[in-house]
C-alpha cells in the first residue's frame, strides 16, 4: 500500500496521523463510493481546512490538504501549518514549527 500526501509519497512502515497546532473540529464529513470502487472522504474543518482522502481499490491512500503541510518522519505526523509558519527539520527527521511573527 502506498500513502501519498499533497503529492509526497510517505513510507508505508509508519502509522501516519494528522496534527494541527490548535484543535479543529470537522463541521462536515462526506463519504462516497466512486464508480471504480474507490472510497472518497472529504472533511471540512471549522478553520477552513479541507482534507480529501481517496482509498483506491489497489490499496493506495491519497490525501490532499488545502494547506501547507510538514512531514515529521520521526513521529509519523502530517502537520497542517498555520499561514506564515516556517519549518525546521532536525537530523532525525523531526519537525520544529516556527510560528509566524
Amino acid at each position: 500500500m502506498s500513502f501519498i500526501v499533497n503529492g509526497n509519497e510517505l513510507p508505508e512502515s509508519m502509522d501516519w496521523r494528522i496534527s494541527t497546532r490548535r484543535p479543529a473540529s470537522a463541521e462536515h464529513k462526506e463519504l462516497t463510493v466512486e464508480k471504480d470502487g474507490s472510497m472518497r472522504q472529504v472533511l471540512l474543518y471549522d478553520d477552513g481546512t479541507v482534507v480529501e482522502t481517496i482509498l483506491g481499490t489497489n490499496g493506495t491512500v491519497m490525501m490532499t490538504i488545502n494547506r501547507e503541510v510538514a512531514i515529521d518522519h520521526a513521529r509519523g505526523l502530517i502537520i497542517v501549518l498555520e499561514p506564515g509558519a516556517r519549518v525546521a527539520y532536525e537530523n532525525d527527521g523531526a519537525v520544529k514549527i516556527i510560528p509566524s511573527a
